[in-house]
């Protein structure tokens, strides 16, 4: 039968420590310089092996400690602010000084080696008590992360410095293991923090890019569908496709035959077959449609 959100059962969530959180630009520039030192710095010498086994077992222990754990932080408390994205954007342009990285790029350089000690998401280590959501920006990490945060800012021209925003490679912990991400997906899309952030905002923002068709990764595509189906919030497009865009779907391979990571697939699929939306026609139109336009 049709999936009843008052009746679902929520999943559990790891907890994130709050004892590690930096609280500021400059504590967070130091954790980020502190990573990379460790990575270039000399190996110390070698503990005797029962140490280092003791030491490994206490780490499996503590990760399964926080397996077990209800997290705290509902997914639709981890937005961040215009201000705080400038900061970070400050804070990858001294990363990046020759170069125009995506978002792949900004998460390895610069967000992991940021959360890594308290192993949660980057929202939560610039936002402690937490920040409610106001936009559900659903946009694909092969973009330019300079040209993604400008987008917002042209979007959001009033209030974008107060706008508090759910991006999922900040909402979501970028330095868990396969397993425990698992965990934070939960059984169904709609135990998800997509979807249980998504529900919570007060509208959803699409974000395309000139670097390639966001269309072509699934997890995109399920975004628009969980959007369209939950149908209260508005929906607005902007930012650019690409030049080289085709706007056949049969030529690209978008919509339901993109891409995603292989242990996804399946949950994905699943959940596009129940969400009756006629998702490919909706994915036409996304894509042609000019910036600025509201499609719900």
């Amino acid at each position: 039968g049709k999936f009843d959100p008052k009746t679902h059962v929520r999943c559990k969530f790891p907890e994130f420590p709050s004892k590690h959180l930096a609280l500021d630009q400059l504590e967070l520039e130091a954790s980020v310089q502190d990573a990379a030192k460790r990575s270039v710095a000399a190996p110390e010498a070698k503990e005797p092996k029962q140490a280092e086994y003791q030491a490994d077992e206490k780490q499996k222990a503590e990760r399964q400690e926080k397996k077990r754990e209800v997290r705290s932080m509902p997914p639709w408390k981890l937005g961040i602010t215009g201000d705080q994205l400038m900061t970070l954007v400050a804070v990858v342009k001294r990363s990046f000084t020759e170069s125009n990285p995506t978002v792949y790029m900004v998460v390895d350089d610069v967000i992991k080696p940021a959360c890594s000690a308290g192993n949660c998401p980057y929202a939560l280590l610039v936002n402690p008590s937490g920040l409610l959501c106001d936009t559900f920006v659903s946009h694909a990490w092969g973009e330019s992360f300079f040209e993604f945060v400008k987008t917002l800012q042209r979007c959001y021209a009033e209030d974008f410095a107060t706008r508090a925003f759910w991006i999922c490679f900040l909402a979501n912990p970028q330095t868990l293991s396969p397993d425990e991400l698992k965990l934070i997906l939960g059984n169904t899309i709609y135990q998800s923090p997509f979807y249980l952030a998504m529900t919570r905002c007060k509208e959803v923002l699409i974000v395309r890019n000139r670097n390639l068709n966001l269309y072509t990764r699934l997890w995109c595509v399920v975004e628009l569908a969980l959007a369209l189906e939950f149908g209260k919030n508005p929906i607005k497009v902007h930012g650019e496709m690409p030049d080289f865009h085709e706007l056949n779907p049969d030529r690209e391979m978008i919509g339901t035959k993109g891409k995603c990571h292989p242990g996804d697939r399946d949950l994905i699929l699943e959940s596009l077959a129940e969400i009756h939306v006629g998702i490919d026609g909706w994915v036409a139109k996304v894509i042609q449609v000019a910036p600025g336009t509201q499609i719900l």
